[in-house]
């Protein structure tokens, strides 16, 4: 009997999750570079929002298509139940650490001490614009799980929890925190900061994400949709910080120290 592409995945997981981290960085590093091959600033972020915010609303439209219609019920369950049959428990235990990184608690605190610090810096408008990210993200998280009202799978390590589970608000919210403090790296420090804080923000994300499914708080596909849903927020978001400062006096690259 041939073994689906997903159930080979679940079995593998632990491993699996060190490719897609390689994966990540390679993304990051070719987009990185990709992006700023552009000289011009204006055009190059709204080819860039343009981009992410189509894909990202895509997947998730194509993932919210198959969530109503039924099919991905048995290919989340299976993919649940192998990973929880073949996870090692140093596996387990790793996860079970990051995942804190993506609590709400952690992430209000990340949000309160981002906007503190633009207030300090003066950098008004990039302190609304944070709150705008993360905040916002919190609302339209809550909202899309009224919305879908799907039940969490059955967790055998932990109560189960009252929330609803598609999309995963750990996933979202954490692409949303991190990848915000990986924008303002971008933003106010030398260049030679930026695609390290890139990767640090995406790896994050990531590993965050795929706690959720380790850890059977979420389905795979809840993991998957969060994802999306935070990086089409987070980038309408930047795109507004970015029209909004573009055209202001402070507004100017970070010189290049190294």
């Amino acid at each position: 009997m041939n073994t689906s592409w997903w159930m080979h995945i679940a079995t593998y997981g632990a491993e699996y999750y060190l490719v897609g981290l390689v994966a990540i960085w390679l993304i990051v590093t070719l987009a990185h570079h990709a992006h700023f091959s552009c000289a011009d600033a204006e055009k190059r972020w709204l080819t860039t929002s343009l981009l992410l915010m189509s894909l990202a609303g895509g997947m998730f439209c194509w993932i919210a298509y198959l969530l109503e219609t039924g099919s991905l019920m048995q290919p989340d369950a299976e993919f649940s139940e192998a990973v929880r049959d073949h996870a090692s428990p140093f596996a387990m235990h790793y996860f079970h650490l990051i995942t804190h990184l993506g609590n709400t608690s952690t992430l209000t605190v990340i949000c309160v001490l981002v906007v503190l610090l633009m207030l300090w810096l003066r950098h008004f408008k990039l302190a609304a614009g944070s709150l705008l990210a993360i905040g916002g993200n919190s609302i339209l998280n809550v909202s899309l799980k009224d919305i879908f009202e799907r039940l969490r799978p059955i967790n055998p390590y932990s109560e189960p929890l009252e929330s609803w589970s598609f999309p995963s608000g750990h996933s979202s919210g954490s692409l949303v925190a991190y990848g915000l403090l990986a924008y303002l790296a971008m933003r106010l420090l030398p260049s030679r900061y930026h695609l390290p804080a890139l990767l640090l923000g995406s790896s994050l994300a990531f590993s965050i994400a795929c706690s959720r499914v380790f850890l059977h708080y979420h389905y795979a596909s809840d993991v998957l949709a969060g994802l999306m849903s935070g990086l089409l927020w987070l980038t309408f978001c930047i795109a507004v910080m970015e029209y909004t400062t573009t055209s202001s006096p402070s507004h100017q690259p970070s010189p290049d120290k190294g």
